[in-house]
């Protein structure tokens, strides 16, 4: 169609209106609507206003990261997960060789049978001390003696115990008496290798970390605002996240009180169910902020609220046309607009074709309609 014909196919479109105008309503045929290229939407009933948005960062909690780390000087004999797998409580990650090791199972089986003797000779010293035979002082220095292989029994199995030796494991070393030169790294609860620090054949020292695991049920939204929307925020508003079809929404537990002194913004934090697995850690995404709305609220699309002077309009269809009905705007977020007042919920609103909707209102308004 020809730009002429078009024009003055709207001018015919207006002559009609404006013909049958009624206050702020005009007539629009469906018909008309296709050739205006008006589209419908409508207007959706909100618990939420979006009162800000940033960028944020998808973050591990601190409390949910683990480094695995070699409890005593050896060579990474095995690496047995990669990074970006999933691990459970208890799964071997690597195998280390270390000498150490094998020193302390050697001292844990010294020190157990150096207690076993000294007890059974207390024993006896009792019942020596008891018949008269020995002197108080001998029983005494008896008892110091078991105590101290007593605590060094204990110390002997506390170094195993921190290379992840449990009490069935101490028992089964002291029945079988075999030592092992190979130590198992296992996770410390279910999760993901978050990232790997040690190769195959490395030598590590005590406490260097070999693997990073991190449970990602629960992550963290970490927003940056500026001062000025820092200040409308409170913990328990929600964060919303769009990935898709899906809206991810998480509860603010954090507006930090303290400002960025390079960036001049204040960190805001959310804590997010990642359950379903959507999020990813390190991932940046667009996030907004949502307050709850004090009165009946609506979102629309942006471009349905056209502007005369300072008040806002939708332009609403009723059975024979559209009526402009004046409403409040209370927040925007860019893609959509939230509003009050003259609209009701599920009015069919047009979305699209704005601008010819308007010349026709504007062209009955100026008849006099």
């Amino acid at each position: 169609m020809s730009k002429a014909k078009a024009l003055a196919g709207l001018s015919v479109i207006v002559i009609c209106v404006i013909g049958n105008a009624r206050a702020d309503s005009f007539d629009v045929s469906d018909d008309q609507l296709a050739r205006l290229g008006v589209t419908l939407g409508a207007a959706e009933a909100v618990d939420h206003v979006e009162i800000a948005s940033a960028p944020a960062e998808v973050v591990v909690p601190p409390s949910q990261q683990a480094v695995v780390s070699a409890p005593v000087d050896g060579l990474v004999a095995r690496l047995l997960v990669a990074a970006g797998e999933p691990v459970t409580r208890g799964q071997a990650l690597a195998e280390l060789d270390s000498k150490d090791f094998l020193q302390w199972q050697r001292e844990y089986l010294d020190a157990s049978v150096a207690a076993e003797l000294a007890d059974a000779q207390l024993a006896r010293d009792r019942d020596l001390h008891a018949e008269g035979i020995i002197a108080a002082r001998r029983l005494q220095e008896t008892e110091a003696r078991a105590h101290a292989a007593t605590v060094a029994l204990d110390q002997a199995s506390e170094q195993l115990r921190l290379v992840g030796f449990d009490k069935p494991a101490l028992t089964a070393l002291m029945s079988k008496r075999r030592l092992s030169a190979r130590l198992v790294l296992r996770a410390p609860f279910d999760g993901v290798v978050a990232a790997q620090h040690a190769t195959v054949g490395a030598r590590v020292d005590s406490l260097e970390a070999v693997v990073m695991v991190a449970d990602l049920r629960t992550l963290w939204l970490e927003l940056h605002l500026s001062q000025e929307s820092a200040a409308k925020v409170a913990p328990g508003m929600l964060a919303a996240v769009n990935l898709g079809d899906v809206e991810l929404t998480a509860p603010i537990t954090t507006v930090s009180r303290v400002v960025d002194p390079a960036t001049q913004t204040v960190l805001v934090r959310a804590a997010v169910d990642n359950g379903a697995g959507l999020l990813r850690a390190g991932q940046f995404v667009r996030a907004s902020v949502l307050a709850p709305s004090e009165r009946v609220t609506y979102a629309l699309p942006a471009g349905a609220v056209t502007r005369s002077g300072e008040a806002a309009f939708v332009f609403v269809r009723e059975p024979n046309g559209f009526a402009a009905r004046r409403i409040e705007v209370l927040a925007e977020d860019g893609a959509r607009i939230y509003v009050t007042a003259g609209i009701d919920g599920g009015a069919r609103v047009a979305v699209e074709g704005i601008s010819a909707l308007k010349s026709l209102w504007l062209a009955m308004q100026e008849s006099g309609g």
